[in-house]
């Protein structure tokens, strides 16, 4: 799991005020809840800290902030087959761990 301030720092924001950490907080809520929905409900849980599991969630969290732009489509196929390769991965691992976890 991330922090808001960490994720504040790794957007780029050099200023903060209330408005901007309500904002960050609220669209990183969303992003957790996206990745808990796309990979398992149990991810911090299995795989507390996991840099794949943090990058994917900041990939979320910074979709929701560049909606807005306008990127290559070659650009966006390219996160977009990034992004389903991670959840793949991070699928397969918690489905080892449960497993492990079952024994």
């Amino acid at each position: 799991m991330i922090a808001v301030e960490e994720a504040v720092k790794q957007l780029g924001y050099d200023y903060t005020d209330e408005t901007v950490l309500a904002t960050v907080g609220r669209k990183l809520a969303a992003a957790e809840k996206r990745l808990m929905r796309s990979v398992g409900d149990d991810i911090w849980d299995l795989l507390p800290n996991d840099p794949e599991a943090i990058d994917l969630l900041m990939c979320y969290l910074e979709e929701s902030f560049n909606e807005q732009g306008v990127t290559s489509a070659k650009a966006s196929n390219a996160k977009r087959a990034a992004v389903v390769d991670a959840e793949l991965h991070l699928r397969l691992e918690l489905a080892r761990l449960r497993e492990v976890e079952g024994e």
